[in-house]
């Protein structure tokens, strides 16, 4: 007769499962200031998870900040207060989806319109390419074409240029074009205007010809 010695069945005491206090460390939202980052030259406050404020209301040392979502059918209440330059979030949240790199999209629309001011004879092609070369990141999404930024560097320019002339009889100024030596001959015959510009290189090289 064979017997089976089976082993006896061990028990054993499970203890309760100790919870993990770790947790998932949320990221903090930053807040920056642009004093004329609005389309309209204002001051606009941008956070750093993609939403944009408008100034609400000023009071002593406190700023009211509101979503600057325009939707009329779903209008959003989202605001922060500022104090100095503690920036805390209202109770109201979001309505409207974050912007994708919203900040560098700020920045890179504020270097456009400040240097296309500054620098008038700059292309503005090459003012938008030195832009978002400035503040792109590798593979960033959401950032403004550069024939986009160049557009809004001409517009920019737009109201600091002379207007068209409307007739033949029209002032040059050369105090603006800054064409003091390039202005070689204004003639005027048979209801007709030439206006001949020339450096003194090119001049020179016409006059060495045969």
């Amino acid at each position: 007769m064979t017997i089976n010695n089976k082993p006896e069945t061990e028990e054993y005491q499970l203890g309760e499962e100790t919870l993990s206090t770790s947790h998932i460390q949320e990221e903090i939202t930053t807040c920056t200031v642009h004093e004329q980052g609005s389309k309209r030259g204002k001051p606009l406050l941008v956070s750093s998870d993609g939403f944009r404020y408008n100034v609400k209301k000023k009071q002593n040392n406190s700023v009211l900040w509101t979503c600057s979502s325009r939707s009329v059918t779903v209008p959003c209440y989202a605001t922060v207060i500022q104090k100095g330059n503690d920036f805390v979030r209202g109770a109201s949240d979001h309505k409207n989806y974050p912007e994708v790199s919203l900040n560098q999209k700020i920045s890179i629309y504020m270097q456009v319109k400040t240097k296309a001011n500054e620098n008038v004879y700059e292309s503005t092609t090459a003012i938008a390419k030195t832009a978002r070369q400035d503040h792109i990141q590798l593979n960033e999404p959401g950032l403004l074409k550069t024939e986009t930024l160049a557009r809004i560097a001409n517009r920019k320019r737009a109201k600091f240029r002379q207007a068209n002339p409307s007739d033949l009889n029209f002032v040059l100024d050369q105090d603006f074009l800054n064409c003091q030596d390039f202005l070689v001959a204004d003639i005027s015959q048979n209801n007709a205007r030439h206006l001949i510009f020339a450096t003194a290189e090119q001049l020179q090289l016409l006059g060495n010809t045969r």
